[in-house]
């Protein structure tokens, strides 16, 4: 069995748009002759990369291929959402049909057959039920994303599960702004490098484990939802070889639960709650706060959106750039870097006169149109409606 096409590997194990995944295929294809079986078995072969048994192992397609028996499409479970997969599959079939090839290849017959009879069962979505992405990131010095010379510097890839069906919105998806936000620290690292860092609403974590490869001195992510910091939790652990592999010592990568309303109100009790180490005593968000306190930088991707919360999202903002960093050197001020996806007019109004009444200076990026899409995720609005701005106390 052969290889599958490596770019179309890294889009479906990203979970990334079908018929991007597709045209992948296609154009991997377009300048040999299109076989219709080769094509298939191409498109079989990518499906088990991006497959494991039920017990965890790896699907050897090529021992499947040699001993003759077809694949158990049953006994599989798809790192990407089987709803994905499943699409994925359909889809490729109209285009097989828009390109007048018949269906040949058996084991991709079988697992057309296996995804019409799970549709015909009507079972109910699963809520409980977890998938993987997986993204190849680019080493620092890259700043491509793609293509035969970046390919030759990725050490490993880096793996977020998802909760697609829950409700908590923290753990359902990478979003827009997050993936754009990570693709702008992984080609501005100087932001971020050397030091502290803090993340407000992390969600799955992909913006504070880019910031961390990207050797930031520490990175300290929050949310609140019990949910999705059990859910943040296990993708720390799980990129722990991958952040060794970039010479990250993974216990500087940390997390815990963070209150806005409660981190912004601090400002009207004791200075005597956090000692002049930044350690509190009686709070259940203390390693939050301690973070916060030694942090340079402030990271927040998608998270202005609900108008009750912008006062009090700009509060924290307000706090944490007025307290003084604890730099060795005594350089630099704090920095908050922000990416928001443009959604409602009125929401971005209020957002923009909160910053102004708490006298803070926001100073948007170029273009992110430019920056090399290493995040294939889906979008619901066009890329240009994320905007990054780093922000800073007037005067």
């Amino acid at each position: 069995m052969m290889k599958p096409a490596r770019g179309a590997e890294a889009l479906a194990r990203a979970m990334a748009p079908i018929d991007t995944v597709i045209d992948s295929i296609l154009d991997d294809t377009e300048h040999t002759p299109l076989d219709g079986f080769v094509f298939q078995e191409q498109f079989v072969t990518l499906l088990t990369s991006i497959s494991q048994t039920n017990d965890g192992a790896a699907i050897n397609a090529e021992a499947i291929d040699e001993d003759g028996i077809g694949i158990d499409w049953t006994s599989i479970d798809f790192l990407p959402s089987r709803r994905y997969v499943q699409k994925l599959v359909q889809r490729y079939i109209s285009r097989l049909e828009e390109l007048g090839i018949e269906l040949e290849d058996d084991n991709l017959a079988s697992i057309v057959c296996h995804f019409s009879v799970s549709r015909c069962s009507c079972s109910l979505p699963d809520p409980t039920n977890v998938c993987n992405v997986t993204f190849r990131i680019p080493l620092s010095g890259n700043k491509h994303g793609n293509g035969d010379a970046a390919q030759s510097t990725i050490k490993a890839d880096d793996i977020l599960r998802i909760e697609r069906i829950h409700n908590d919105v923290g753990v359902a998806k990478v979003w827009e702004a997050g993936a754009c936000l990570a693709e702008f620290i992984i080609h501005n690292p100087q932001y971020i490098r050397g030091m502290n860092v803090v993340e407000l609403g992390a969600g799955v974590g992909l913006t504070g484990l880019v910031a961390a490869s990207e050797k930031a001195k520490s990175v300290h992510m929050t949310d609140y939802t019990d949910a999705c910091l059990d859910n943040l939790a296990h993708n720390i652990n799980e990129n722990v070889g991958w952040l060794g592999g970039r010479g990250i010592i993974p216990e500087n990568v940390t997390l815990g639960k963070l209150e806005w309303v409660d981190y912004a109100n601090m400002q009207h009790e004791s200075e005597n709650s956090i000692d002049s180490d930044g350690h509190t005593s009686d709070s259940p968000w203390a390693n939050s706060i301690e973070a916060l306190s030694k942090a340079d930088v402030l990271l927040a991707a998608d998270v202005v959106y609900d108008t009750n919360c912008i006062p009090d999202l700009v509060s924290t903002v307000c706090r944490f750039l007025g307290q003084p960093n604890h730099r060795m050197d005594g350089s630099g001020g704090r920095t908050a870097i922000f990416a928001t996806t443009f959604r409602n007019k009125n929401t971005f109004a209020i957002f923009a006169k909160e910053l102004k009444d708490q006298n803070i200076v926001c100073a948007y990026a170029e273009s992110l149109e430019n920056l090399p899409n290493i995040f294939p995720c889906y979008w619901n609005q066009p890329r240009a409606d994320v905007r990054v701005c780093t922000m800073s106390l007037k005067g």
